[in-house]
């Protein structure tokens, strides 16, 4: 087998694929009821909170100082 950058593949070591699916197969299943998969035939559920989401953006213009950016920006969270 090779394998290239293009490839999809898979290597496994052969002793712990055999453990593993051994394993899984050993272990019982759990039987599935019949009606697992119904889906509940009654309205569909409102949401949880009536309130109306409010926008949390902030826009504004600030000149930097090119000399002190680094400070002029610590400082925007004050004004």
């Amino acid at each position: 087998m090779s394998l290239d950058g293009h490839s999809s593949g898979l290597l496994v070591k052969p002793e712990v694929a055999k453990r593993q699916m051994d394993a899984e197969q050993s272990t019982p299943q759990e039987p599935v009821p019949p009606d697992a998969g119904a889906t509940p035939t009654g309205p569909a559920p409102g949401p949880q909170d009536p309130r109306t989401a409010t926008a949390k953006r902030f826009h504004g213009t600030v000149t930097l100082d090119a000399t002190r950016v680094v400070g002029t920006l610590a400082e925007l969270p004050k004004k």
